[in-house]
């Protein structure tokens, strides 16, 4: 008889445990999302806003995945040279833009007629002073 009970509580329990177990729902999909919301450039160099690649930020920027997302690019320059005297001097730059993703390449646009602007009358004075 013991074995019996034995035999009886081990298939018992290994029907529980079996019975006992949930189905799991199959995962769904996971979408991901990712949007660029603040871009800021910081230079003392002014070679880095010669060099700055407009194409690569449009690029970055056109992976927004929310169109009506708001982002913020700022360039900011520091001339490291000291001003002398009565001379002309640009101390700082810093220009920031502000909009939605659908209006990132024409914001970018912009904001690199302004900063080849900012370069060009950089050059006229800078070459001016020598």
């Amino acid at each position: 008889m013991t074995l019996r009970s034995l035999l009886f509580t081990s298939l018992f329990i290994v029907s529980i445990s079996a019975f006992a177990q949930q189905k799991t729902e199959e995962s769904k999909p996971v979408k991901t999302t990712h949007n660029v919301t603040a871009i800021m450039l910081e230079t003392d160099d002014i070679e880095d806003l010669r060099k700055f690649d407009w194409n690569e930020m449009l690029e970055m920027l056109s992976e927004n995945t929310n169109d009506d997302k708001e982002f913020k690019f700022t360039l900011s320059y520091s001339n490291p040279d000291e001003k002398k005297g009565d001379e002309f001097s640009y101390d700082n730059f810093n220009f920031s833009v502000s909009g939605k993703s659908k209006d990132a390449k024409k914001l970018l646009k912009n904001s690199q007629k302004v900063v080849t602007r900012f370069l060009k009358n950089y050059d006229e004075k800078h070459s001016a002073k020598h």
